[in-house]
C-alpha cells in the first residue's frame, strides 16, 4: 500500500472514530419520555405533573402526584415503571365532601415498613384543611389524619409534605393554622400519635418565619426546612430542629438591597455527601431570579449560582423546587423558565460546586421531550434521573422523563 492511500485510509478510519465518539458523547447524557400524560379518554389518568416523583424502595418503580386543574379533577397519585408502565391509583375528592382529600401534594415519602404517604392541601370533610393519605404495598389507600380537626385548626392545615427519620417517626408541615394561624411544623410517632413541634410566627415580626415549605430529615439526626416569608428580613428562613427537638433559626434571607443573597427559598433541603446543606430560591440574586445555595451545619452560607446570568436566561429561571443527589455526590434540579427554548432546563452541580445547564427542554418539534418542568428530578434504577415536566410532552398536558447523564 503506497503512502496515499495508507494517508486516506487512516484519516477514513480517524473520521469514523471521531462519529463514534460524538454519537456516544450524545448518548451519554441524553432524554427520553417513558410516559405521556392525557393518553386516554378525558385525561382520567391526571394531567400537569408539578410534584417530585419517589422511587419506592430500590425497585424500578415510582410514585408521583398530578395537579388539581378543573372542578373534576382535582388530583390523582399514580405509579409509574421505568419502562412506561403506568396505572392511576387514586382520583381525589371521589368521595362526598371531598372526606378523601382535595388537591394532591407534591412530595410522597415511604415508611419504613413499605407504605407510601402524602397529602392533599385541602379536603377532608368540613374543616377542609387537607389530609395525611397512605397507600399499602398492595395499593390500599386510607386517610391516616384529618388537619384541622381540633379547634381553630390548632393542629394545622394546608399540609406540605412528610418525611420520616431513621426510627420511623414522620415529621411535616402546614402553611397554615396553628397557634399563630401561620403554619406548623409536626410530628407523627412510629406509634400514631399525632403533635405539633412549633408554631410559626411564634416570634415578633414573624423572625422564625412562616409558610414553611417542607422538611428533610438528615444522618444526625436534625431536620432542616425553609420558611417561604417571614424572617429579619421577610425573605424566608432556614431553620433546623435538634434531635432533641429544639427549634433554630439558621439563616434569614434579603440581607442588603435587592435581596442579592436570594429570596422566597423553594420547599425542599437536601444534604450532599459533603453534609452540607443545599437549596434554591425562586427570587432574589444577582439578577433577581433565583440562586443556588450552601448552608453549613453551623450556618456557614454561600451563594453557588444566580440564575439569568446568562443572556435570555439561557442558564435558567423560574426554579420551583430544591435539588436532588446523584450517586457520584452531583446535585441536580430544574428551572421552569429559561433555558435556549425557554422552557426549562436541567441542570447540574458537581462536588466541586461548579454550575451547568445539562439539558434544555422543548429541544424536539412541539416540545415532546416535555416543558416547564416544576420538580427536580430524582436517581433511579442504574442512576439514571427520573422526572415530571408540567407541560409538553405528546399531548402538552405533562410527561415523565429518563434523563442519562
Amino acid at each position: 500500500m503506497n503512502c496515499a492511500i495508507l494517508s486516506r485510509s487512516l484519516g477514513a478510519l480517524a473520521i469514523a472514530f471521531m462519529t463514534q465518539w460524538i454519537s456516544m458523547a450524545a448518548h451519554a447524557s441524553s432524554l427520553s419520555t417513558v410516559y405521556s400524560f392525557c393518553d386516554n379518554i378525558r385525561c382520567k389518568n391526571g394531567v400537569a405533573p408539578a410534584g417530585r416523583l419517589m422511587r419506592y424502595g430500590s425497585s424500578a418503580q415510582f410514585y408521583g402526584t398530578t395537579a388539581a386543574v378543573t372542578v373534576a379533577d382535582r388530583g390523582t397519585v399514580f405509579r409509574v415503571g421505568i419502562h412506561g408502565s403506568f396505572r392511576s391509583l387514586i382520583k381525589f375528592c371521589s368521595k362526598v365532601d371531598c372526606t378523601d382529600g382535595d388537591t394532591a401534594g407534591h412530595y410522597l415519602a415511604e415508611s419504613p415498613d413499605g407504605y407510601v404517604y402524602g397529602t392533599t392541601q385541602r379536603g377532608g370533610g368540613s374543616g377542609n384543611g387537607g389530609t395525611l393519605f397512605k397507600i399499602s404495598p398492595k395499593d390500599e389507600f386510607s386517610t391516616a389524619y384529618t388537619f384541622c380537626s381540633k379547634d381553630l385548626c390548632l393542629d394545622g392545615s394546608s399540609p406540605v409534605g412528610v418525611t420520616f427519620d431513621s426510627a420511623g417517626n414522620m415529621f411535616g408541615t402546614t402553611i397554615a393554622g396553628g397557634a399563630h394561624r401561620e403554619g406548623t411544623l409536626f410530628e407523627m410517632t412510629a406509634a400514631g400519635k399525632y403533635k405539633v413541634i412549633h408554631d410559626f410566627c411564634a416570634l415578633a415580626i414573624c423572625a422564625d418565619g412562616n409558610l414553611p415549605g417542607a422538611v428533610t430529615a438528615v444522618r444526625d439526626g436534625y431536620l432542616y426546612g425553609v420558611t417561604t416569608t417571614g424572617g429579619a428580613s421577610n425573605g424566608g428562613t432556614i431553620f433546623a430542629v435538634t434531635p432533641e427537638g429544639r427549634f433554630e433559626t439558621l439563616y434569614s434571607f434579603c440581607k442588603g438591597p435587592n435581596c442579592l443573597d436570594g429570596q422566597q427559598p423553594n420547599p425542599v433541603l437536601v444534604e450532599g455527601h459533603d453534609r452540607n446543606i443545599y437549596g434554591t430560591t425562586l427570587a432574589g440574586g444577582g439578577h433577581g431570579h433565583g440562586v443556588v445555595f450552601q448552608i453549613t451545619p453551623r450556618g456557614e452560607y454561600t451563594i453557588l449560582h444566580s440564575f439569568c446570568a446568562q443572556e435570555h436566561c439561557a442558564d435558567g429561571n423560574n426554579v420551583q423546587d430544591g435539588l436532588s443527589v446523584a450517586q457520584d455526590g452531583s446535585l441536580y434540579g430544574t428551572t421552569a423558565g429559561g433555558g435556549t427554548k425557554s422552557a426549562g432546563t436541567i441542570f447540574r452541580i458537581t462536588p466541586k460546586l461548579a454550575y451547568s445547564v445539562v439539558y434544555n427542554f422543548c429541544s424536539l418539534a412541539k416540545c415532546k421531550d416535555g416543558a416547564s418542568p416544576e420538580s427536580a428530578p430524582v436517581v433511579g434504577y442504574q442512576g439514571l434521573l427520573y422526572g415530571t415536566t408540567n407541560k409538553g410532552g405528546e399531548n402538552n398536558t405533562g410527561s415523565i422523563y429518563r434523563f442519562t447523564p
